[in-house]
């Protein structure tokens, strides 16, 4: 697990150097706004908010959230809870709570256009429930340490994108219980992830 992590950070530290090495000067800092439209799917909803600043044109840092509607609680598919064989048929159901991640992102032509490297660090915030005990439930969270690669690309020549990514993250949990009456729900310390993103860039 400790070479899993290392490995991960030392390539999120190595995004954000190259990064940094590339700054040059531009005109102005540009603001972006993302959503993960597959949230919208599971009742939830995602906001990202990614800024270039104005001494770079490959460089986007940012925040971001997901969020259930009116601030509940996001019911995961059944396919995540089985990406670990040890959860599979047991009853298990999972809820996003609450997520929140600083992000950076190095593109290779430009921001926002082509091929793009990035590094996310954020808290991810679960509840764990059961079919037989439907009344109770265990709260944790998460750190997020991901590695990941994407494409983007406009449409029509406008100021609209979109922004397919995949990567692979360090995902340990570091507070609460994954635990309900005895019976332990299995966390993976390294997930994979695969979305996309659609975005405005003002």
């Amino acid at each position: 697990m400790k070479n899993k992590f290392k490995t991960i950070a030392i390539a999120v530290l190595i995004i954000f150097s190259v990064g940094i090495s590339e700054l040059k000067a531009q005109d102005k800092t540009t603001i972006s706004v993302e959503t993960d439209p597959l949230t919208y799917l599971f009742k939830g909803y995602s906001v990202h908010v990614r800024v270039k600043p104005k001494d770079t044109d490959r460089i986007l840092v940012g925040a971001g959230m997901l969020l259930g509607p009116l601030f509940t609680t996001v019911k995961l598919p059944d396919f995540f809870v089985n990406l670990n064989s040890g959860n599979k048929d047991k009853g298990w159901s999972v809820e996003a709570t609450g997520g929140y991640s600083l992000f950076g992102e190095y593109f290779f032509q430009k921001v926002n256009s082509g091929w793009f490297v990035g590094g996310q660090i954020g808290i991810q915030k679960y509840r764990i429930k059961r079919t037989l005990f439907t009344d109770q439930h265990s709260d944790y969270d998460q750190l997020v340490l991901m590695t990941y690669g994407g494409y983007t690309f406009h449409l029509f020549n406008s100021s609209f994108y979109i922004k397919p990514w995949a990567g692979i993250g360090y995902t340990p949990k570091i507070n609460g219980s994954n635990t309900l009456n005895g019976s332990e729900y299995k966390i993976l310390s390294t997930t994979p992830f695969v979305t996309f993103h659609v975005g405005y860039t003002f």
